[in-house]
């Protein structure tokens, strides 16, 4: 595949394609080929778009025909309009890679404040998984851990200073 060779458009020609997405009712993907254009260019031009208009003005292409560029586009129906910069909190599960044990950790922390149910759904975890979680006893490797990081601790608060090392504590007391 070759390379595309980066060309300039003038920013007339980029507030006429902005409109031709919004007003002719087409896919960015359709005008984009039309024009001999970038997907990617196309959608940061309607962003950009978006921006200058400001926060007053109506934002982005039109929610379907921008096919969600970052965003910045107006909300879909039923969810709440998100402040300038803001990401939708499902998109950032992939970047958070968090395992279930520390979701469920959370979820026991934060359950005062909101219902475990809400917790659950935001966080994609099942109720009953937390409740279970919730009432399992610690497995034995857990207990055993915590039991050898207490005894080393306790080995190096009384051996001969506080930031001896692993050589100077297997050495018997002399």
């Amino acid at each position: 595949m070759t390379k595309r060779k980066r060309r300039a458009f003038t920013k007339a020609f980029k507030e006429q394609t902005v409109q031709l997405v919004r007003d002719s009712g087409k896919s960015v993907g359709a005008v984009a080929r039309d024009l001999d254009l970038t997907e990617t260019a196309l959608r940061s031009w309607l962003r950009q778009a978006g921006i200058d208009a400001g926060p007053g003005a109506a934002a982005g292409g039109g929610g379907a025909h921008d096919g969600g560029a970052g965003g910045t586009g107006p909300a879909a129906p039923g969810e709440p309009d998100v402040a300038h910069g803001a990401r939708h909190p499902k998109k950032s599960d992939g970047l958070l890679c968090q395992g279930e044990g520390v979701k469920f950790a959370f979820i026991a922390v934060e359950k005062a404040t909101f219902p475990v149910g809400l917790l659950c759904r935001t966080l994609g975890v099942s109720r009953a998984g937390f409740y279970a979680w919730h009432g399992r006893s610690p497995a034995a490797r857990s207990v055993a851990d915590d039991r050898l990081g207490l005894e080393v601790a306790a080995i190096h608060a009384k051996g001969p200073r506080p930031t001896a090392g692993c050589m100077m504590l297997s050495q018997p007391d002399r």
